[in-house]
Parts: structure tokens; sequence; C-alpha cells
């Protein structure tokens, strides 16, 4: 017997004719006719086809367990995907907290606002690089809150034109001084040192800074600068160092607020009973040197020539409210 050569019905019948005999006559259509899964041989005999062996496979089982490994691995890796899903936003935020700390920091120490500057986290907290990172950035804040509290503390002794010309942006005091055009005001008080031997100290302050503040208010509206307080006077500068081309008119506008502005005061006190304060202005334009001058501890920006040293005098032979 001869086995030859097998076939399947689900590739349409046997891969190879049949050899002659009854069987292939009476079983032709039938082995055509085959389902998927059906296999069959030719079983020969005397070099004739004695008939055909049919085996049949049940796919159910298979196709179960394909269909059920198919669904778990969907099921693995919607769970993974998830996971992952998860695990990145956490890992994001974990990552993305300490760097909006440290942007909340730049902004709060760039701004100024040294009041609100946050709080970072201790060492201990993070035990890695963002450490070293907070560190710096930490002591990084600080030193820019403390420049800016001193730089506001120098604003209260030199005005804002003074402070940017001395420093000009490098942190470095510019001692070179330049020949300007600007205008020069001296005010003080009328018989201040008669006036204030009765008073207590107490009150011979809170006069002074009184009249003071007006000096100063006056010369900021006017666009003018207070250069120094020289007990009971003030001398104030126009067009230095910030240059001005109506220096002449802002220090007469400047002298008639001040005058006007001890009138009103005048008048209150004479309503209770005291004495009148007079001032007493000199006003003088033309070239001086501008620039810092003082020795190697103690420096200030100031005017110097003779322009500045006639609207001084000029002030000492002023009268009363003039």
């Amino acid at each position: 017997m001869d086995n030859g050569t097998g076939s399947s019905a689900g590739n349409g019948g046997a891969s190879e004719a049949p050899l002659s005999g009854v069987a292939t006559t009476r079983f032709a259509t039938e082995l055509s006719e085959l389902p998927q899964g059906w296999y069959f041989a030719p079983v020969i005999f005397s070099g004739a086809t004695a008939g055909y062996a049919v085996v049949a496979i049940d796919r159910a089982p298979m196709l179960a367990a394909f269909t059920t490994s198919s669904n778990d691995l969907l099921l693995a890796v919607a769970l993974i995907g998830a996971l992952s899903i998860v695990g990145a936003y956490l890992l994001s935020r974990m990552l993305a907290k300490p760097i909006y700390s440290l942007l909340a920091v730049s902004e709060a120490a760039r701004d100024g606002r040294v009041q609100s500057l946050p709080r970072l986290a201790k060492k201990s907290r993070l035990r890695n690089e963002w450490a070293d990172i907070f560190s710096i950035y930490e002591q990084l804040g600080q030193e820019v809150k403390n420049k800016r509290e001193i730089e506001k503390l120098f604003q209260q002794f030199v005005t804002p034109d003074v402070a940017d010309h001395l420093l000009e942006g490098d942190g470095q005091i510019r001692v070179s001084g330049e020949s300007v055009e600007a205008s020069v005001l001296f005010v003080d008080i009328v018989d201040f040192t008669s006036m204030a031997e009765p008073m207590s100290p107490q009150d011979v302050a809170t006069m002074l800074n009184r009249y003071l503040s007006i000096f100063a208010s006056c010369a900021r509206i006017h666009s003018g600068i207070v250069d120094k307080f020289i007990g009971d006077a003030a001398m104030i500068v126009f067009g230095a160092p910030r240059k001005d081309e109506n220096h002449r008119l802002h220090a007469m506008a400047c002298a008639l607020a001040i005058q006007s502005a001890a009138r009103q005061i005048n008048r209150k006190r004479a309503t209770i009973g005291l004495k009148p304060i007079e001032l007493r202005i000199g006003i003088n334009a033309g070239k001086m040197r501008a620039g810092v001058l003082g020795s190697e501890h103690r420096k200030e920006f100031t005017v110097v020539g003779d322009s500045v040293n006639l609207a001084s005098r000029l002030c000492n032979f002023a009268a009363a409210g003039e």
C-alpha cells in the first residue's frame, strides 16, 4: 500500500491529480466539497485508488484559546497603558513642582517683591540634585532681596536720578565730573537760630522736617534734585545730572511754589497766634561742574563753581519772603 500525498479541503481539493480507480470517480465530488479543517489522502492499493482517508480537526478549542489570549493581551495592554499614563502624570507633577517653585522665586526676586519671596524647601526634603538648585536659588533670592532693600534705602538719601548717574548700571560709582549748564537754588529759614533757641530739640526737629519735606516735594515736582540739606537750608539743582533745557524755568517755578507753601503755613500759624516763619531764596544759572566729590571713605554727588557760589550769596542777601 502506498500512502501518497495528503490534501486539504480548505485548499480546494487535492494538490495532485488522484490515481485512476473506482474510489476516485465515486468520491471526487464529495471530497471537493469538504469544509475547512477536514484533510484527506488517497488510499492506494495495487496501483489504484481504493479510497480516501479523511481526518477532521475540531478548531473550536483553538479558536476559544486564541480569543481568550487576545482578550488577555488587550487587557494587559490597556492596563499597562493606563499605568503608564498615571505614572507619567505623577512623575511630571513631581518634576514640575520644584520648577514652579523656582519660577516663583525668580519672579519674586526679579520684581523686587521681597516680602513675598517664597520660602524654599529644606535640603532634607529633597535629597537629590534639586536640593542644590534650591539652595542656590534661595541664596540668589536673598542676595536680590538685600540689594533691593539697599537700593530703597539708598534712594532715601539721594534721588533716583543721582543714583542712576552714580551707578550707571554696572554697580560701580562714576567719579568723573562733567561741565553742565544748570541752575542752582538755595533756600533757608530766616532767623532760624534765634527762633529755635526757646524750642525743645524735638520741636526743632519736627519743624525742620516739615519745611525740608516741602523743599524736597517742590523740587521733585519741578524736575529738580535736592543736592543737600544744610541745617535749616537746602540746595536744589536743576539740569544735572539729567539734562534739562528748561532748568531756569523749573528753578523759578520751584522757588514760587516754596514761597507759596510758606505763606499758606504762616496763615495757619496766624490763626493760632504763632509768629510767621519766613524763607529766603537765591537762584543762579550758568556753567558748573557736576560730579562726585569727597574723600576715600565719604563721597557725594554735587555741583561746584562760581555759579553755585553766586546763588548761595544771593540767598544770604535776600530779604524775608524773597
